[in-house]
């Protein structure tokens, strides 16, 4: 086990309220989570995959259910570091400039299904990708640069289904 770094995590909820007076059950709550996640370096490379699992069920009076969904998201974390082997090259002073030069890069997938047999927006499938480089020219300069995209895809309301982009950039001076 010196290769893996591994976390596994189970929860389990259950709360009621009773009327007393009437003798009987007003509300009833249940949920489960579940996580594993385990994670290994290839080289220089770290892949961390997660399973997430949780249930979750909320009963009203005489056993009526007013809340219920169940949520399963496997998902990939790829992670590279490593540092450039030389500095920067000046130009017109023929110069180097030492510089950090790390780089690390990375990428997350993700796909989460979930299913309700109450809730109509709770029926849908997602798949998210998100991959960031960040570049550490010096202790005091880093830039960062992301992008991701989310499919969503609904099981029940056609007009429910997106995809999404983002783009960002940032630029870090530190004083």
């Amino acid at each position: 086990f010196n290769f893996f770094d591994t976390v596994l995590m189970y929860d389990k909820q259950d709360s009621w309220k009773d009327d007393l007076k009437a003798g009987e059950s007003l509300e009833q709550i249940h949920g489960e989570n579940f996580s594993a996640q385990t994670s290994f370096y290839v080289g220089n490379w770290r892949f961390t995959p997660k399973i997430l699992y949780s249930e979750y069920e909320k009963q009203l009076v005489r056993g009526q259910i007013s809340q219920s969904s169940s949520e399963f998201t496997p998902s990939l974390n790829v992670r590279l570091d490593f540092n450039l082997p030389r500095g920067i090259k000046m130009p017109f002073v023929n110069r180097m400039y030492n510089a950090t030069n790390r780089v690390i890069w990375n990428t997350t997938l993700s796909y989460t299904q979930k299913e309700s047999p109450v809730e109509v927006k709770d029926n849908y499938d997602k798949l998210d990708i998100l991959s960031s480089l960040d570049y550490e020219l010096s202790q005091n300069l880093r830039l960062n640069v992301a992008a991701g995209v989310t499919w969503l895809n609904h099981a029940y309301v056609a007009t429910e289904d997106y995809m999404a982009y983002n783009l960002a950039a940032n630029v870090t001076i530190q004083f």
